[in-house]
């Protein structure tokens, strides 16, 4: 639903499937130099917003008028082709909602159209507000005795929640905007960062399965914390000395009793402990995966003040 706030000239509604049009001066004008669609013009206007004019079409007469937007957006140029550029996609989008519409107002439910990590808004008809656990003590705004704008209430887990009238063309259509507390966000905060996450899920890969890994881990971990200062010790570019081959030969001998002797020792093993170290790289997995909403939403927070004097 995109039906905003606006100033009517007639008091009633129209069906529920009516395509709501949004109509520039631009649009217009050049419909009045075509002849075209003589009905849209500012004169018969039901709303005003700005320089745009609202007009009620059926889902045919609004099929008509973007096909001809379409048409136009090719055959014009520089401004005017902006104008019905723009013109074409807000003639489909409405299109698109007036069909949804009836459903929307059929339903038990309202429609979520926003949801991060500080707050949440929902539209819908007020049974559905409510039913959603959203309530206001006393009247709605524009009910009688009710206020003129926002009035203060609070959802079925007791946070903040502001409710305004959402469209003055279909009565009864409410906009509710729960602010969740910090508290609650500080909860759902994530304790684990995407590269902590990829360093647990690594060496949740490389725990070893039996003994017989564990000592195969601990020879290849042994070889290649020696690789680099053995290389150095072949290079003189690095120092100007160097190991001649027969130490090398050496030294690779002694590495072999190393070798033998970690393969022939015993080994002990405390699964409790094992499984502990696998559940932590786990969870640290699980919570970076689930965290990426709480990420995104410290990135999109809107300034909840401008609520009190926006408009939609």
């Amino acid at each position: 639903m995109a039906d905003a706030i606006l100033t009517p000239c007639a008091t009633t509604a129209p069906p529920l499937d009516t395509v709501l049009l949004w109509l520039t001066a631009t649009v217009e004008r050049d419909f009045k130099e075509r002849s075209a669609f003589p009905r849209l013009r500012h004169v018969n206007a039901h709303g005003y917003r700005g320089a745009a004019t609202l007009h009620y079409l059926s889902a045919d007469e609004a099929e008509a008028v973007f096909k001809d937007a379409t048409s136009r957006e090719r055959a014009v140029r520089g401004g005017v082709r902006n104008a019905y550029r723009a013109h074409s996609k807000s003639v489909e989008v409405a299109m698109k909602e007036a069909a949804e519409r009836p459903a929307f107002f059929a339903s038990s439910e309202p429609v979520c159209s926003f949801k991060f990590g500080h707050a949440e808004r929902w539209r819908g008809t007020k049974d559905q507000i409510k039913a959603h656990g959203i309530q206001l003590a006393g009247p709605w705004p524009h009910e009688p005795g009710g206020t003129r704008r926002w009035a203060k209430g609070r959802d079925s887990r007791g946070y903040k929640t502001s409710i305004t009238r959402f469209s003055t063309i279909w009565p009864g259509l409410y906009e509710a905007y729960i602010q969740i507390p910090y508290q609650a966000r500080e909860a759902e905060r994530p304790t684990t960062s995407p590269e902590q996450a990829e360093k647990a899920r690594a060496s949740l890969a490389s725990m070893p399965a039996n003994a017989d890994a564990f000592r195969a881990n601990l020879v290849s971990d042994m070889r290649n914390f020696a690789a680099v200062p053995l290389r150095m010790a072949m290079e003189a570019k690095f120092h100007g000395y160097t190991l001649d081959e027969d130490a090398l030969g050496e030294i690779h001998a002694s590495f072999d009793a190393v070798v033998e002797a970690v393969v022939g020792a015993q080994v002990k093993f405390d699964p409790a402990r094992h499984a502990e170290i696998a559940c932590q790289y786990r969870a640290e997995i699980a919570a970076a995966d689930q965290s990426f909403q709480g990420h995104f939403a410290a990135l999109t927070q809107p300034n909840p003040c401008i609520l009190e004097g926006g408009t939609q």
